[in-house]
């Protein structure tokens, strides 16, 4: 089915790489089983409708309002993965604090500003302690940076980095969401893999696993304070 797809330009491929859920992976199955891929397309400066369609298969971190203006999304199957939001934001946190880590300064200097600033001051902090992720969660507020609250949603409906969301910002998320052809979370990615690999006719081999952070920060998902 999906040789068929390709041949014929009718229908091309484009996942929402929300970050922190299984991403990378999915990005490296899509490899595997296409010729022609672009990941990161965020990175790729004004980037517009012919420079999509120049691919069997894309993946950003972009919102899908973003690509709703570029591209007619009729046209396009849509893939989305989302995550427990508790241990999505921790990894996402732990993302940022390894910029900051020894032998990370190409992936440091390659990042905003901002992310860099918020990296070096992560080291100040034990995360093993949950009176200091408070601390740092007010040191965030302090600077007005508000990039790990509720930062899935954001992905669904652009709030440019607001703190609270309306409920009327929420139903449209949701209502985005339901227009994606494929969604998956990250706690089943292998079932996800399996519908994809069933739905396209492709053989479905142990799906890779990419781009995980070993390093935990001191961070304990299961202390009952850090949820807190």
């Amino acid at each position: 089915m999906i040789n068929q797809i390709s041949k014929n330009n009718k229908f091309k491929l484009l996942y929402f790489h929300i970050p922190k859920t299984a991403g990378s992976s999915i990005n490296e199955f899509f490899k595997a089983n296409l010729d022609s891929c672009d990941f990161h397309i965020e990175g790729v400066k004004d980037f517009d409708k012919e420079f999509c369609n120049k691919y069997d298969f894309i993946s950003g971190h972009v919102s899908y309002t973003r690509m709703a203006e570029i591209l007619n999304l009729d046209e396009w199957i849509t893939f989305a993965t989302f995550r427990e939001p508790l241990s999505y934001t921790i990894s996402h946190i732990k993302w940022v604090r390894k910029l900051a880590d020894k032998g990370e300064e190409k992936r440091f200097q390659e990042h905003p500003k901002i992310f860099q600033k918020i990296a070096l001051k992560m080291t100040e902090y034990d995360f093993s302690v949950p009176s200091e992720i408070t601390e740092f969660i007010k040191w965030l507020e302090s600077i007005n940076f508000y990039y790990f609250h509720n930062t899935q949603l954001h992905y669904m409906h652009p709030t440019n980095n607001q703190h609270k969301l309306s409920d009327h910002q929420v139903k449209i998320a949701l209502e985005n969401m339901k227009n994606i052809n494929f969604i998956g979370i990250q706690e089943n990615m292998d079932e996800f893999m399996e519908t994809i690999s069933c739905e396209f006719g492709w053989e479905l081999d142990k799906r890779p696993r990419v781009n995980v952070n070993e390093n935990n920060y001191g961070f304990d998902i299961n202390d009952s304070k850090t949820q807190e």
